[in-house]
């Protein structure tokens, strides 16, 4: 997994992360990628993408369950990516980061999944650019805040809000990571999905024995993050369209679905 080439194909996935949503000109592009550095394709994670790739057009044509397939495919390089750097950066201050990890574990031990909130952590994490080579961003995981030009949108909402999230803020939380992982929605957020739109608002909603976070409906589509089966999985609904993304929806999805619908319609009329 040593291979620093491979961070301009993490930069292909990201791309069609941000989107939340794959489709078959999103997979194109990535064979078109692949097949454009084919020293990519016998080692990880590039040979895990064309083994998806390969089998999607085995018939010539791609349907909705190979995309799903792939875009699972992405989803677990994206994730053992950011597992891999966050193991070379602890290489990098072994003994600074041992206090860090204490310090994350205690976050993740006591993190209340009942309210739509980031944690605070006193630490500074250097984020790479995915697009621009040789450019670093700041990231402060206190507020959050970020130095890159996106993080300014995002400036106005309050410290711990989830909007305030950049995709360098997500990274920064994916690198520090603790041993057992983020827990529930948070890491669903932090793992699946895309950088959040900055116009949203959250809310958390009991479902199914667990608690499910829900965003507001920008451009008529809410995200709802849950782990399913220890995965991380984001759902999309539509509320104008009343639909699932790709039919797929979590269990007991009805007091999520009423509650994103409650979140578009003012208060006196639920």
């Amino acid at each position: 997994m040593d291979n620093p080439d491979s961070s301009e194909l993490i930069a292909v996935c990201d791309e069609i992360l941000e989107s939340g949503e794959i489709s078959s000109d999103d997979a194109y592009r990535l064979a078109e990628w692949l097949n454009a550095h084919p020293e990519q394709c016998d080692r990880w994670p590039g040979n895990l993408l064309v083994s998806e790739l390969e089998a999607a057009w085995a018939d010539g044509k791609v349907n909705k369950g190979e995309l799903r397939k792939i875009l699972a495919a992405v989803r677990r390089v994206r994730r053992q990516w950011s597992k891999e750097m966050a193991r070379q950066e602890r290489l990098r201050g072994v003994e600074a980061l041992l206090k860090i990890g204490e310090m994350v574990d205690q976050v993740a031990a006591t993190f209340d999944l009942q309210q739509p909130r980031l944690p605070s952590i006193p630490v500074v994490v250097d984020v790479p650019s995915a697009t621009d080579k040789g450019v670093t961003y700041q990231v402060d995981l206190t507020g959050p805040t970020c130095n890159c030009p996106d993080w300014a949108r995002r400036a106005r909402r309050p410290a711990g809000h989830l909007t305030r999230c950049c995709k360098h803020v997500r990274e920064a939380f994916r690198r520090i990571e603790p041993d057992n992982g983020w827990p529930g929605w948070f890491g669903a957020f932090l793992y699946s999905g895309h950088t959040p739109n900055p116009s949203l608002d959250w809310q958390v909603v009991p479902a199914a024995g667990s608690w499910v976070l829900v965003s507001t409906a920008a451009n008529g589509w809410a995200n709802v993050y849950k782990m399913v089966g220890g995965e991380p999985r984001c759902y999309g609904y539509n509320v104008n369209e009343k639909r699932w993304s790709y039919s797929e929806r979590p269990a007991n999805c009805t007091p999520i679905r009423e509650a994103v619908e409650r979140s578009v319609k003012p208060w006196w009329s639920w």
